[in-house]
């Protein structure tokens, strides 16, 4: 087997088990500290102070990453002790010992997707293999475990799900530590310069992912609450969750034929106007089985959004710094905007409620798309009086 071929199979695995592991976490996480007795001001700081964490070490760690070339034994650290925090969450049932661990689980779990993702994107470059056909394993992997831990839960607790990402994320660092280290060769060695990235086309993309990671933010950090109010059960909230990464299988799959087809700037517009339109119909519905067909629209929306995205951004990637905007589209699309969104979140789902939530996070999906085609315009404009 070829070293590009070994690499884009080590890339699908470590795809399937990450994702595999998150999404027997993150659809619980926050329905458990609800039912511990947290009130939504403090599930917002629990989901947002986090992420905070998750934010400055991506950027940390893909940096160090990209100016020693140390992205294998970085990805072995976090795959490593990200499990332990998760772990020491069931001994803590206080706020601050919750934070603190949840802090902690940010930090050390932060460089995953943006060393995955820079590593997929240069077996694109050398290669054949899409983008999307190897991340469309980690859409396997979390509808898989999103559906079965759900429907565990039901039967053997609520602290199943915290045992079932230990245990695949160890499954997952095993199969790394397993995996030959395919050679990379380099030109020369480049050291990152962070200002290069102080660009106007790489800022207002930024922002708008932001808003649009907001409005994400908000609605992921409440879905499962506010399934839990309309009368889910957790098999079927789990249900709700895989359904939405099953709706990503195949836009993921058969991304490299769309993106060969259609352009990345149309691509982005149009998950914009999904993910305006998909929180906007949320709003409106009170029953469970309903709240379940929108999350078959995650496919058109998150999927297209990151495929799209992921390439936009390594566009604009200046030398040696593919891993650094990775990590700072990563950062702000799920990190920064998740701090946002669970506080805003959190201060609305008190406030007004979980429906008025979903309006306010349409609007700011549909602002992401104004800032995207504003930025366009501007840059047309001096290109042309130039």
């Amino acid at each position: 087997m070829s070293i590009v071929a070994t690499a884009a199979n080590k890339a699908r695995g470590l795809y399937l088990g990450y994702y595999m592991a998150y999404g027997a976490l993150l659809p619980f996480l926050n329905l458990y500290f609800r039912r511990i007795g947290m009130d939504g001001v403090q599930i917002g700081a629990l989901t947002a102070i986090p992420v905070l964490a998750t934010t400055l070490g991506a950027l940390v760690w893909s940096l160090i990453a990209d100016s020693f070339h140390l992205q294998a034994w970085i990805l072995r650290m976090a795959f490593l002790i990200s499990p332990l925090t998760v772990l020491m969450m069931t001994r803590s049932t206080s706020f601050a010992g919750l934070l603190a661990l949840g802090v902690a689980f940010g930090f050390f779990t932060s460089p995953i997707v943006p060393i995955l993702d820079s590593s997929a994107i240069e077996i694109v470059k050398v290669s054949r293999v899409s983008y999307g056909g190897m991340r469309v394993w980690g859409s396997i992997g979390w509808t898989l475990s999103a559906w079965l831990v759900g429907l565990i839960q039901e039967k053997a607790g609520m602290h199943t799900f915290f045992y079932a990402y230990a245990v695949l994320m160890g499954l997952t660092f095993l199969f790394l530590l397993m995996q030959e280290q395919a050679a990379s060769a380099r030109e020369s060695f480049v050291r990152p310069n962070i200002t290069s990235l102080l660009t106007f086309d790489v800022g207002s993309f930024i922002f708008s992912v932001f808003l649009v990671g907001t409005s994400m933010g908000a609605v992921s950090a409440f879905f499962s609450i506010y399934m839990d109010q309309i009368g889910a059960t957790e098999g079927s909230i789990g249900l709700a969750w895989a359904l939405s990464s099953l709706s990503e299988i195949p836009i993921f799959w058969f991304s490299g034929v769309i993106l060969r087809r259609v352009s990345v700037t149309r691509l982005l517009e149009f998950a914009y106007m999904i993910y305006g339109a998909r929180w906007m119909l949320l709003s409106f519905i009170t029953v469970p089985w309903l709240a379940l067909l929108t999350q078959l629209l995650n496919g058109l929306s998150f999927a297209i959004f990151l495929a799209a995205g992921v390439t936009h951004i390594n566009n604009l990637a200046p030398q040696g710094m593919n891993t650094t905007v990775q990590a700072l589209l990563t950062t702000t699309y799920f990190s920064v905007g998740s701090i946002c969104g669970a506080m805003v979140g959190g201060f609305l789902f008190d406030q007004i409620g979980s429906l008025w939530l979903f309006r306010v996070s349409a609007a700011l999906a549909v602002g992401g798309l104004l800032v995207f085609n504003l930025a366009r315009v501007y840059r047309k404009g001096v290109a042309q009086t130039s």
